[in-house]
């Protein structure tokens, strides 16, 4: 299946980059990476849990975000990538 990725899921991606390489500019780079292998985990095995009315979360290992996705007929559509402190129903997903 194909990835598909959301001009919201690219936004919070680049903002979320940008505040830990704030920090630390290798707690960037750490983030990213954690992100990409995240996607390559999904692209393998796209069956994570679903959480909300079937958008699928998969959690990152060391940071605490989660990455929010639909399965469509032939690819996998990347909604967003949500801290776990933000309550996704204030966020984008519609119920």
């Amino acid at each position: 299946m194909k990835l598909v990725t959301s001009i919201d899921f690219k936004i919070q991606l680049k903002t979320s980059t940008d505040y830990y390489k704030n920090i630390n500019s290798n707690l960037g780079n750490r983030f990213k990476s954690e992100v990409k292998k995240g996607l390559i985990n999904i692209k393998k095995s796209n069956y994570y849990e679903i959480r909300y009315n079937n958008i699928h979360c998969y959690p990152l290992e060391v940071f605490p975000f989660m990455i929010h996705y639909s399965i469509e007929s032939d690819f996998i559509f990347i909604l967003e990538i949500i801290h776990t402190s933000r309550n996704p129903k204030d966020s984008w997903i519609n119920y």
